[in-house]
């Protein structure tokens, strides 16, 4: 099923409160890239979009790159659980791979 760009960018939202139920996730979109903000275990987790990255997608490419994002943050977080920091991550889609810039 290829998922709009509001449903794809639905979908990270979700999946990320789910998987993170103590975090706080936002969500912006400005100029064509769509930002999603966690805030987990004292660390601020900034992951980035582009929107032609999410124009139609398949639900299970998205669900991977979700994972990646999850299982970022979780390994972060458990690493270094009292110190404050930034994280970005910026994801994109070669294709029907997606490519992950840590």
């Amino acid at each position: 099923m290829r998922l709009s760009v509001e449903e794809a960018a639905c979908q990270i939202l979700q999946t990320v409160q789910r998987h993170l139920p103590q975090a706080s996730v936002d969500h912006e979109s400005l100029s064509g890239t769509h930002y999603f903000y966690i805030d987990h275990a004292g660390a601020r987790f900034s992951v980035r979009f582009p929107e032609g990255a999410l124009q139609r997608k398949q639900k299970a490419e998205l669900q991977a790159a979700i994972h990646e994002v999850i299982e970022h943050v979780i390994g972060v977080s458990r690493r270094t659980p009292s110190k404050q920091f930034k994280s970005t991550l910026v994801l994109s889609f070669i294709e029907s791979n997606p490519v992950y810039a840590l």
